[in-house]
């Protein structure tokens, strides 16, 4: 792309996870990243959580965006205020969504993820409505921090909350009818321990059941979503670190826009499966048979 001209800031798709909805572009430049940033707001609106970009460096000169199985997939999120959305899990499950692949590794804030699709790909109909397939993600252990196992226990508002570090900062508060609680004010409760959270936090709140947790969650630079893959991650290894559900038990976090299993693998990697949808938008739609 010559250095003059100004990026594209046209999506490529729109996709959601869960009900967290992303507008999905080619990256383009550095340039182009900048401006997304900054018109993240606008691009969003309330229609939207974020920015998924898809492609790297070495793909800004490509004609067309291609995929193949065995090339890593880059991708970068980008949250509705503009900041920077570390790892999304949900976004990744569209963006493999995205790929026409039935399984490859995924690339995110410095991170690498293996995934596979647990069903085979329905013939593409693009006048069809958006189905949702589940997309199993492996997270390897290597990528997880051991203080991921060790939550900090603490008290926000009067009620029992752990301190969880999942490459974004989560504050788990454990309250009775996670559909009634005041969600906001616990948020903004658990901000305000600026000694725990100096760069903000991403706020679940949870009720432990029998293999089961029921979340909603306050995500930093967003706002209330419908769902987030990250704070599930977190939500779970609270309830096998405080004993309310067993170690080797797997367990089906429950949020308003549907529910992500979680169980750990060997030597505590974790694996997640939960659906992903795709829409088309712009001129480009990834051939399932690349």
């Amino acid at each position: 792309m010559n250095s003059d001209s100004q990026p594209d800031l046209q999506p490529l798709a729109s996709g959601e996870g869960l009900g967290n909805r992303f507008l999905i572009f080619r990256f383009q430049s550095e340039q182009q990243l900048q401006q997304l940033q900054a018109s993240a707001a606008v691009l969003c609106k309330n229609d939207y959580d974020g920015l998924l970009i898809v492609g790297d460096v070495g793909d800004a000169d490509a004609a067309e965006l291609i995929f193949a199985p065995e090339v890593p997939i880059y991708a970068r999120v980008i949250n509705r205020d503009g900041s920077d959305g570390g790892t999304c899990l949900n976004g990744l499950r569209v963006v493999a969504l995205l790929s026409g692949q039935d399984s490859g590794v995924l690339h995110m804030a410095g991170r690498e993820i293996s995934w596979q699709r647990m069903m085979m790909p329905a013939i593409f109909d693009p006048a069809a409505p958006p189905v949702g397939e589940l997309i199993e993600l492996h997270i390897a252990p290597q990528h997880l921090s051991p203080s991921l196992w060790q939550p900090l226990a603490l008290a926000v508002a009067g009620n029992a909350a752990w301190a969880v570090d999942f490459w974004n900062p989560h504050c788990v508060i454990e309250v009775e009818n996670p559909a009634d609680a005041d969600l906001s004010t616990l948020a903004a409760a658990a901000r305000r321990r600026v000694d725990l959270f100096p760069s903000g936090v991403n706020v679940e709140v949870v009720r432990f059941g029998e293999g089961a947790v029921q979340m909603r969650v306050e995500e930093r630079g967003v706002g209330e979503t419908k769902a987030c893959g990250s704070g599930a991650v977190a939500a779970a290894t609270v309830a096998w670190s405080s004993g309310r559900i067993a170690q080797d038990q797997e367990i089906d976090v429950q949020m308003p826009g549907g529910n992500l299993s979680i169980c750990q693998t060997a030597q505590r990697g974790i694996r997640l499966v939960g659906a992903a949808t795709i829409s088309r938008i712009g001129g480009f739609w990834p051939d399932p048979a690349r």
